[in-house]
């Protein structure tokens, strides 16, 4: 499965910066649990690398993934970096915005994600 992530906000570039940057510190978890991060729909991070402007991330579930990790992570970020961005989950058209106050409860993230997880669409590399 795939799924895409965005921010949107008065200081989105910074705050989705900040995320990539912690999501990067948290990717040995991420990938425990099933989950690869990969920049803007291109090809997998390179590690230490950031490349160029970009404001998406995405990533890949495998078949099973753990979506814990990822709702954890994104809501540890944000209890760390407070913020006023909200951020889009989307996949396969359907899309989920949260608020910068959704972000925090990791409940709120999981179930997200699980929705999304639990889209009717296309495969996509599950």
């Amino acid at each position: 499965m795939n799924v895409l992530l965005s921010v949107h906000g008065p200081n989105s570039d910074a705050e989705f910066r900040s995320l990539y940057q912690w999501l990067r510190g948290e990717e040995r978890e991420l990938r425990s649990g099933g989950i690869t991060m990969v920049r803007g729909g291109g090809r997998p991070e390179e590690p230490g690398t950031m490349g160029g402007a970009f404001e998406v991330v995405q990533f890949l579930f495998e078949m099973g993934a753990q979506y814990g990790a990822l709702a954890l992570a994104i809501a540890s970020w944000r209890q760390a970096h407070p913020a006023r961005s909200s951020i889009t989950l989307e996949r396969d058209g359907l899309r989920i915005t949260l608020t910068n106050v959704e972000i925090e409860d990791v409940a709120v993230v999981l179930r997200a994600l699980e929705e999304l997880g639990g889209a009717d669409g296309p495969e996509d590399g599950e």
